[in-house]
Parts: structure tokens; C-alpha cells; sequence
């Protein structure tokens, strides 16, 4: 190597060197999620900043699809976590974070109106809880959300600054402080 490029060589314990190797697969982020109880969004990540823009570009893309049902999402980048079945997201938490959301926003549009039948409704609303909690969501709801706590039964475990608000919407409460109304 030059010395010119010297000083940009580095080695990542674990990701080089002998009998390393990188698995790469295609997943669906509801695939990721079922796949461990907990995806932590590491402190040096930067903090949840997508525009409405930006999601609506998101959906419109996964709306595009169509018949397909495959959507590129982009990459995500995932290393194992310090306890069993739990990764920490190196890369994708923008998008990771606006997918939970998203299926936070259905489960609370779908208990705040009858659009649907019962049944469809319950078993729309179990998918949803299913994609954001591994276990069950605390009964306080997001009443008991408090700044930076973590809620141990969430899948995605943003990191501090971002978890009231998310945790909060993943509850079916408003991020901007209100309860969420259930009677409209």
C-alpha cells in the first residue's frame, strides 16, 4: 500500500481478517423484526429526523410496487447485540424507526375507527402489536412514557432522545404530548 493511503487503512476486530465473513440476505423489515425480541438504535446514531417529505416518498415507493409486494427499503446494517436475540442497528435506523412508526399509525387509526369489521380489525391490530412489541406493551400506556426510559418489551429500542416520542406513538398516544383520542 502507498504511504499515500496509509493513514485510510483500518481493521474492524470481527469484521476482518482470518474466518471472517459477512452474511448478506434480503429481508423484509417484519422479517427482521420477528427474527429477534429487540433492535437497539445505538447513542451515536443521529437523532430521528425524516420529513414528512421523505416518508411520503417512502410510501409512495412501497405503493409503486404493487403487485409485486417487494419493495427495496435500502440497506440495513445489524450486529449482533450484547444479549441473545438482539441486534443493534449500525445502519437503516431512519427507515427502521419510520416502518414502526407507520405500523404504530395504522394500529391507532384502526382502534380509533370502525372502518372495517371486528374481526379484521382485531386481527389487523395483533399484526401491528406483534410488529412492535415481543411481549406485551406496559399498561400505562403513553401516559407512562417517561424521557428516556426504555420499555423492555418494545422491538425497536431507539436511542435516548428519540424513545418518548416513539414510544409514546407506539402506545396509540400523541408524540407532541396529547393522549391519543379514541373516540373519533
Amino acid at each position: 500500500m502507498s504511504n499515500k493511503l496509509q493513514h485510510m487503512a483500518y481493521e474492524c476486530k470481527g469484521l476482518h481478517g482470518p474466518g471472517v465473513k459477512s452474511v448478506c440476505e434480503v429481508r423484509s423489515p417484519g422479517e427482521e423484526l420477528f427474527s429477534v425480541d429487540r433492535i437497539i438504535i445505538p447513542i451515536f446514531q443521529r437523532r430521528y429526523c425524516w420529513t414528512a417529505k421523505v416518508v411520503t416518498t417512502l410510501l409512495s415507493d412501497a405503493m409503486d410496487a404493487g403487485a409485486t409486494g417487494r419493495h427495496a427499503m435500502g440497506k440495513a446494517i445489524f450486529v449482533p447485540g450484547a444479549q441473545d436475540r438482539t441486534l443493534v442497528c449500525v445502519d437503516g435506523q431512519q427507515r427502521l424507526t419510520t416502518v414502526s412508526l407507520l405500523v404504530a399509525a395504522v394500529a391507532r387509526v384502526a382502534r380509533a375507527r370502525a372502518w372495517c369489521d371486528e374481526l379484521e380489525r382485531d386481527q389487523l391490530l395483533a399484526a401491528c402489536q406483534a410488529l412492535l412489541w415481543s411481549d406485551e406493551p406496559p399498561a400505562s400506556g403513553p401516559d407512562g412514557v417517561v424521557e428516556g426510559e426504555d420499555v423492555p418489551s418494545a422491538r425497536l429500542s431507539p436511542s435516548y432522545p428519540d424513545r418518548a416520542p416513539f414510544f409514546t406513538a407506539a402506545m396509540g398516544g400523541d408524540p407532541a404530548g396529547r393522549p391519543a383520542r379514541r373516540d373519533r
